[in-house]
């Protein structure tokens, strides 16, 4: 007796005999035998439209669209002053000759049946926010869908002035228009609903950059810091606005942050690329700016905990300094996690000393500064 054929509950799409699991979807499918009628061709393209046109595009055009590389700024230099961001790295550029990336007619399609079928359902926000991201992310190849997404997300937030897909949409398209006025006006907005998105406050921060403002930058930063010392796209963003300060200690020493939470290798090596150009271009070694005191006490300033808590940094001689900090959690510290902690500023106190040929011992006393105890003391 063959067994009868199935369809999975959730896409549709018919199951192989015994399969646990749609091959499509990834949905239980459990073992019941039961045949379930399968999914309609407008169903279809509402499941499956957003997932194929970003697929298509990464494919057929080598961009990347993909869900979760929102909002980085270009890799090799700060947002340049004008406010309308920098250069793409020449790396990203396309050669002279190379003819123009067009939406593949196969994307066209499947957006312009995402579109009638949103059309004929204006209560259906979820099949205006999928149609928004797939226009949205087309428009990463032809600006002209940017301001269909815009009408998407503007037909959303008609029906609902605080959904948070169409403010943070709105946002990073006026993001990708280089309008960063618009676009914080948007995440600000977004940001009043839910303060603690950390992925926002980066995007605010460097609309805050790209509109001149690197102090009120840098505090954005360093507040998610605070929150994840491991979020590198923040990190990394610190850098950049370090250095759009002139901050150059501030920038190296963020930098190498950035360097030991970065996700993957390609990411180090953007890193390693804006290392060394703020050193002295392509790797060479540079004569070390500033002086060996600006370069330990950047050390600690960058620090994503240590930073936002210095109440003052005071040195005694060069070789001894006294760093106060405010509501400190030292003595909560696990072992382990505080070996991890005084290990790192060790080996920044280190790397501050070897650019600068220094060979003399130096402490920093890390102090309370409500009630003036050392907590611990940093040498090399």
């Amino acid at each position: 007796m063959t067994t009868p054929s199935r369809f999975c509950p959730q896409c549709g799409v018919e199951a192989r005999a015994n399969a646990a699991y749609c091959v499509a979807c990834g949905t239980a499918l459990g073992t019941s035998t039961k045949s379930a009628p399968p999914a309609s061709r407008d169903e279809q393209t509402r499941r499956f439209a957003p997932l194929l046109v970003v697929a298509l595009l990464v494919g057929v055009c080598g961009l990347a669209v993909g869900i979760g590389y929102r909002n980085q700024p270009p890799p090799n230099q700060p947002l340049a002053r004008d406010g309308g961001g920098a250069p793409p790295d020449a790396g990203q550029q396309l050669p002279s000759e190379h003819p123009p990336i067009e939406v593949p007619e196969n994307v066209r399609k499947v957006i312009d049946r995402m579109t009638t079928l949103a059309a004929e359902n204006p209560e259906d926000m979820e099949a205006w926010k999928q149609l928004a991201f797939v226009q949205y992310r087309a428009g990463q190849v032809d600006p002209g869908f940017l301001d269909a997404a815009e009408k998407s997300y503007n037909h959303i937030l008609s029906r609902d002035a605080k959904d948070l897909d169409a403010l943070r949409g709105l946002g990073n398209i006026e993001y990708d228009r280089n309008d960063p006025a618009t676009a914080m006006g948007f995440y600000k907005r977004f940001l009043e609903i839910e303060p603690g998105n950390k992925e926002v406050r980066t995007d605010l921060g460097t609309m805050l950059l790209a509109s001149q403002q690197p102090d009120e930058a840098i505090r954005i930063y360093q507040g998610v810091l605070q929150e994840d010392p491991t979020f590198f796209q923040a990190q990394f963003n610190l850098a950049i606005a370090y250095r759009a300060a002139a901050q150059t200690d501030l920038a190296l020493a963020a930098l190498q942050r950035a360097k030991e939470v970065a996700p993957d290798d390609e990411s180090r090596q953007r890193v390693g690329a804006l290392l060394a150009r703020v050193e002295g271009g392509e790797g060479a070694e540079a004569a070390p700016q500033g002086t060996l005191r600006d370069a330990i006490e950047a050390v600690f300033r960058s620090h994503p905990i240590v930073g936002p808590r210095i109440d003052a940094f005071r040195w005694e001689s060069d070789q001894k300094a006294q760093v106060s900090l405010r509501e400190f959690p030292m003595q909560g510290m696990p072992p382990m996690v505080r070996e991890k902690f005084v290990e790192r500023l060790t080996s920044g106190i280190r790397e501050s000393k070897n650019r600068f040929q220094a060979t003399d011992r130096i402490a920093i006393d890390i102090v309370d500064a409500a009630s003036g105890d050392t907590m611990i003391t940093v040498a090399d």
